[in-house]
Formats: C-alpha cells, sequence, structure tokens
C-alpha cells in the first residue's frame, strides 16, 4: 500500500554479488555486445545493462509466438500512475498506458550465444514479416 525498502540480503546472496563483481567487466562488454546485435538487426537504440524492451502490437499473440518458437519473453513495468500505491485518481498519461501493454523483454544475459542472439531476432522479425515495430 506503500513504498518501501528492503535492505538486507542473507550470505548467499552476499557471495553471489561478490563473484559477479569479479566478473563485472566481462559481463558489461558481453551486454554490449548483445545489445550492439539488437539494436542494429531490430532498429532499436537501447543502452540499458538489465533489460532488453521492444514495442510489439499484439504483446500476448507474439508472447505466445514466441514461446511456441523457444523464446521466453517477459512483461514489465505496469504505468507507475496505475500502481495502487501513487495512483492518483483522474491521473491520465496515454503514452505510458499504452507503452504498459506493448512492452515486451527479451532474453538479455550474458550467457546467450551468438546463435540463441540471431534466433530471437529472427523469430522477432519472422513474427512481423520481416519488419519490427520501433
Amino acid at each position: 500500500q506503500f513504498a518501501g525498502y528492503k535492505m538486507y540480503m542473507n550470505s548467499i546472496q552476499a557471495e553471489m554479488g561478490l563473484n559477479n563483481f569479479h566478473k563485472y567487466e566481462d559481463k558489461l562488454s558481453s551486454l554490449n555486445l548483445i545489445n550492439e546485435i539488437y539494436n542494429k538487426e531490430l532498429g532499436y537504440n537501447n543502452n540499458s545493462h538489465h533489460l532488453y524492451r521492444i514495442v510489439v502490437e499484439d504483446r500476448s499473440g507474439f508472447m505466445g509466438y514466441m514461446k511456441d518458437n523457444g523464446v521466453s519473453t517477459g512483461i514489465h513495468y505496469e504505468a507507475a500512475h496505475l500502481h495502487p500505491t501513487y495512483r492518483i485518481d483522474g491521473s491520465k498519461c496515454p503514452k505510458s498506458e499504452q507503452l504498459s501493454k506493448q512492452t515486451v523483454s527479451i532474453p538479455f544475459h550474458e550467457g546467450l550465444k551468438i546463435s540463441e542472439i540471431y534466433h530471437i531476432i529472427n523469430k522477432i522479425k519472422e513474427y512481423y514479416g520481416k519488419t519490427v515495430l520501433t
């Protein structure tokens, strides 16, 4: 019902975080490469190192197609003004509302192989008949 913070971790999480710091440069390099390939092939200009989000016309149809072709996708970020914690009665943000219904994240992690990246890209392009909505 209100914004809050969870600011502790257990020893296993601390160990995982410490190990990730030692691999940070390699992870960042891999994510930059994947990001560059996606941007070039899909016509985006994303620079996140956390998620790679795309905008699709029919989210449920797109996600079903990708799942049927072995590609996991995700939904993120309900428009903040629609969340009960931040809701202001009568507030309208049509662009945010529309994007919250059309935004999908595609696989984006340092373990992706080049062949997997191009499989994902090809399935996105195939779904749109070789044209990707940007």
